[in-house]
């Protein structure tokens, strides 16, 4: 999760500099590719892995849920992220 919000920082700086720095397309395009496969990865195991997952809180809330019914928590916080961006 840390380093998907490293990248998101990256990208985001990238892409603040894009006018004046000429090599800026090129590194964004090389940080968003290294942000989509730690996407893949967290995807790979969120769906195995209690502390990715949200639903150890839901399930204190809402009994009835199963582990199936829950998303990847630190998933959907980096995605988030990087919509923000």
């Amino acid at each position: 999760m840390t380093a998907c919000l490293v990248f998101i920082d990256e990208i985001s700086r990238t892409r603040q500099l894009k006018s004046s720095w000429s090599e800026a397309p090129v590194v964004e395009d090389s940080l968003l590719e290294s942000y989509r496969n730690g996407l893949k990865a967290m995807s790979l195991f969120s769906q195995e892995s209690n502390l990715m997952r949200k639903f150890a809180a839901l399930s204190m809330s809402f009994p009835a849920l199963t582990s199936s019914d829950s998303p990847g928590y630190q998933l959907t916080k980096v995605q988030e992220a990087f919509e923000a961006i």
